[in-house]
């Protein structure tokens, strides 16, 4: 590097003597010094942006995709089975009654220890509906009666799975969906 800046001023004819001082390389060399330094820095934080949009957008997309299930299936159930479901306590268990005999209960249940969402249908193993990147830390249903039609209200609480603070994301939503029985 202290050829490059030697050729650089004696190409430029930038030093009238052969030779460079002791200061004068001192000086060359804090300057390439400082410029490495900001440009590692820069691609830390660079490097730093990318990791919080990726575990953003993974959250964003688990609450999406849960969301979309769980939606989907309300729309196309007969009804609410109050009896099995946990409705308005965390995590809550949703329990949907559907004319299908082989898809008849739509259950949606979170697992306590990974925070995973998991949703059967009928006497089908539980599947997974979100990916592993994320916990769900809260589940709630709840059963809401506005103007003659009965509605589910539902809160999700998404968090990413990580341990430094560019992995940690948090986010929260809610909707209602009617039942169309």
């Amino acid at each position: 590097m202290i050829k490059i800046v030697k050729h650089f001023f004696e190409k430029y004819n930038l030093n009238s003597q052969k030779g460079t001082s002791f200061i004068e390389m001192l000086l060359y060399v804090a300057i390439m010094a400082l410029v490495l330094i900001s440009m590692v820095a820069f691609s830390l934080s660079i490097h730093s942006s990318y990791v919080k949009n990726y575990v953003s957008q993974q959250v964003h997309d688990n609450l999406r995709v849960a969301l979309y299930y769980i939606t989907t299936r309300i729309k196309l159930s007969n009804g609410l089975n109050e009896t099995n479901s946990l409705l308005d306590v965390d995590p809550g268990v949703l329990y949907l009654n559907t004319f299908d005999p082989f898809t008849n209960p739509i259950v949606f249940s979170l697992d306590q220890d990974d925070g995973s969402l998991y949703l059967s249908e009928g006497v089908s193993v539980p599947l997974p509906v979100t990916s592993d990147e994320i916990q769900f830390t809260k589940f709630i249903f709840s059963k809401v009666n506005s103007k003659g039609r009965d509605s589910i209200r539902i809160v999700l609480r998404a968090e990413a799975k990580g341990d430094t603070i560019e992995h940690r994301y948090a986010q929260e939503i809610y909707t209602t969906v009617s039942l169309r029985y």
